[in-house]
């Protein structure tokens, strides 16, 4: 009987608490096994315990632990490489015919015959040698000729014989400014590190293309390649002061990328993003965006704990010309996980739009590796601390003579988490308490009555029994 209601006082205590295992069924995508990989979606960490995923697991039908292991591929500085490449015009892009080049024996291009560059021979198309560059390729930066002004529209395609072209971007641009005494500039090309041998530029509007004077790639050494970025809906505002709008972020989520998003044509500010940290800091090593490794290189020195970090300081904007609407490039940001995030202008907020901006903020998803065995169906598992059941170094999982063969062989599966309400903005939030305060407080305050009441009438019961034990025992 004793044992009895101490249980039930631990479940009751429990139950208080709110502390719950969250629980969803995996969906294999085929069932060739016995490997699967999984992707898991951004929605996971709102409810993870852990900003490192720690308290996943992952069981089959009859509750027994699964294997598994992080499937991620640690990206260290040394791996980037940067190196200028190779670019030849297309003669004709109709008759899909590359006449000024021609493939050498290694795979590389070299030039047959030259094509002048000039308003009355406009170039349609430009081949970029890429056959060279090894690893997976980051990024493509372009530098164009010192009288370009303006946003030039152009789609990218990959191929490995230069007759089958894939698409790559089908709406990518260039920008090359000067604005109100300000110069813009966007000639950066992500590249989702993809692995080919040349890529072609389709300009949009040939006529009014810049000259091209230069071409970089940046590549990194990685077994697979990692998995694109995965936006948010968009955010708005939580709170704005005459030059600064701050952002609640999803908890425990890693921030990968920001896209600032202006709610009026022709704005322009110079701003500095800040992230407000958590109380226990999670910098996310794990899975960081090669991109952030090459473009920023700083680190916090050892045993500095700041309040908030400046994660990037661009200009923001979004301006309607005759060639199209330019808008600020995405940011790659550092993996760490912020409550707020901070938008600080260096002129008033509203030099911005009338509306504050909303953002949409990137993770890149985190990827692991289970070995099935037992029923289906399987069951991924987080939200608490559980004994047993925790990852594998990788080199366990899978055996070390096969290792990137089994990986790249592991079938798919997918799980669907359902998304957090998103986050209200500070008058949002003042509404919903008033009316929550109105019709609602009266229950709440007797339901939180009821509880103590029964924990009064189990601790009483408790009593009398240990009461009325031989005072011996």
């Amino acid at each position: 009987m004793r044992r009895a209601l101490i249980s039930m006082l631990g479940l009751l205590c429990c139950a208080a608490s709110g502390a719950a295992v969250q629980k969803t069924a995996i969906q294999l995508h085929d069932d060739v096994g016995p490997y699967f990989r999984l992707n898991l979606p951004q929605a996971i960490y709102g409810a993870a315990k852990y900003g490192d995923l720690r308290d996943i697991r992952i069981r089959n039908a009859t509750g027994d632990f699964l294997a598994y292991a992080w499937g991620d591929s640690e990206v260290k500085e040394g791996a980037l490489t940067s190196g200028a490449v190779s670019f030849f015009p297309v003669a004709d892009i109709q008759k899909n015919s590359v006449l000024t080049i021609k493939a050498n024996a290694d795979g590389s291009l070299s030039a047959v015959s030259t094509q002048t560059e000039h308003a009355q021979n406009a170039v349609p198309a430009w081949i970029i040698d890429v056959s060279q560059i090894t690893g997976n390729l980051l990024q493509a930066r372009f530098a164009l000729a010192s009288d370009a002004d303006g946003i030039f529209a152009f789609s990218l395609e990959s191929s490995d014989d230069l007759h089958q072209w894939q698409l790559v971007s089908g709406s990518e641009q260039l920008v090359q400014l000067r604005h109100q005494g300000t110069a813009l500039s966007k000639l950066e090309v992500p590249l989702n590190q993809i692995h080919t041998r040349y890529l072609r530029l389709r300009w949009s509007r040939p006529a009014q293309a810049p000259r091209i004077d230069g071409i970089w790639v940046d590549s990194v050494q990685q077994t697979e390649a990692t998995t694109p970025l995965e936006w948010s809906a968009p955010l708005h505002a939580a709170n704005c002061t005459a030059d600064v709008c701050d952002y609640n972020l999803p908890a425990r989520t890693p921030l990968d990328g920001l896209r600032i998003q202006l709610s009026e044509v022709n704005a322009l500010a110079s701003v500095r993003i800040l992230g407000v940290l958590p109380t226990a800091h999670y910098v996310n090593e794990l899975h960081h965006n090669p991109l952030y490794l090459l473009r920023h290189q700083k680190r916090l020195a050892a045993g500095e704990v700041p309040t908030e970090l400046v994660l990037a300081e661009p200009v923001v904007y979004r301006l309607s010309l005759p060639e199209g609407e330019a808008t600020s490039a995405d940011l790659t940001l550092d993996g760490g996980t912020y409550t707020r995030l901070r938008l600080q202008s260096k002129s008033p907020i509203y030099a911005l739009g009338k509306l504050p901006p909303t953002i949409q903020i990137a993770t890149l998803p985190r990827k692991l590796v289970f070995l099935a065995h037992g029923p289906a169906p399987y069951f991924l598992e987080w939200g608490i601390d559980q004994q047993g059941g925790e990852p594998l170094p990788l080199s366990v999982l899978l055996p070390e003579d096969t290792h990137h063969q089994l990986l790249h062989a592991a079938a798919k599966a997918s799980v669907l988490i359902p998304v957090a309400a998103p986050i209200d903005s500070v008058q949002q939030v003042a509404q919903k308490k008033a009316a929550e305060t109105v019709t609602n407080g009266g229950h709440r305050n007797w339901l939180w009555a009821a509880l103590a009441l029964v924990l009064a009438l189990l601790g009483s019961m408790v009593w009398t029994l240990l009461k009325g034990l031989p005072e011996k025992n």
